[in-house]
């Protein structure tokens, strides 16, 4: 795949439910996620119940919104900067409102971006994938970004070896992480927070209360392997609002990489 870079950046929250009992309490979390101030904002765990207008409508002031969320469960959404030029060419969104897929041109590139929420029971979480799956494959030539809450991780490793959890006895799912490695391969995608530092140890999701100490990283993007080239940075959060997210955010930033030649920068465009 040929890319030229779109220079744009990513972010990905859990949010635990946007539909919530008091306007005070979904305003801090709308706060919190447009202050992120990311490019492309992925979102999953909206359950917005009906409510999709009366939310939407407050991040619509400077984001375009795209949301597959209409019941009291599950729900996902991909917020787009004004700012940024956007064209969008097809729209994919699962019937069980686990993911919403965007054929879309950021900034003149086409390419793939997607937000997900994955199944966290074994049941019923084979058709998710393989209909992601299926999906992906309709444009199998652009670059793809996916971002959410998996609620799986993305190394298989053994407990004292795996870098994705904490003070737990086994991974959330060795089903679930089995389905999504393969859809890696098939796909041809990874996890670049992992790739990029095979050792960090790290972590996206801390129940609330100060009883259970149990940590995984269950957050993460999924990128084609021509995305490497412009990636700037990919972190987890080191703060985030505890009081409105169980999830920290984490973050993806495409750039232009620079060169210098004859005491003047320019752009490589591959």
């Amino acid at each position: 795949m040929n890319l030229i870079c779109p220079n744009v950046s990513f972010c990905s929250q859990n949010c635990n439910a946007l539909n919530v009992s008091t306007i005070k309490n979904q305003d801090l979390k709308v706060s919190a996620i447009v202050n992120y101030n990311s490019d492309v904002i992925f979102l999953s765990d909206l359950r917005l119940n009906g409510k999709d207008k009366i939310v939407m409508d407050k991040f619509r002031l400077k984001y375009k919104v795209y949301f597959n969320s209409s019941g009291n469960s599950r729900g996902v959404a991909v917020l787009i900067k004004f700012q940024v030029e956007q064209e969008l060419l097809d729209t994919v969104a699962d019937p069980q409102e686990n993911f919403i897929l965007l054929r879309i041109k950021l900034n003149g590139v086409e390419m793939i971006i997607g937000s997900v929420y994955g199944p966290n029971v074994d049941r019923g979480a084979e058709q998710f994938y393989n209909e992601l799956k299926r999906n992906l494959q309709r444009w199998p030539d652009l670059p793809c970004v996916l971002g959410g809450d998996w609620n799986a991780t993305y190394s298989d490793l053994l407990v004292n070896e795996n870098p994705d959890i904490l003070f737990m006895q086994d991974i959330p799912s060795r089903v679930r992480t089995g389905m999504l490695l393969d859809l890696c391969e098939e796909i041809g995608l990874s996890d670049p927070l992992r790739i990029l530092n095979p050792d960090l140890k790290e972590f996206t999701y801390h129940p609330s209360g100060a009883v259970r100490k149990n940590r995984s990283r269950i957050d993460f993007f999924l990128v084609s392997d021509c995305i490497y080239q412009y990636i700037e940075k990919c972190i987890i959060s080191q703060g985030y609002c505890r009081r409105s997210f169980d999830h920290k955010p984490i973050f993806l930033e495409l750039k232009k990489k620079k060169v210098v030649k004859d005491g003047q920068s320019s752009t490589i465009v591959q």
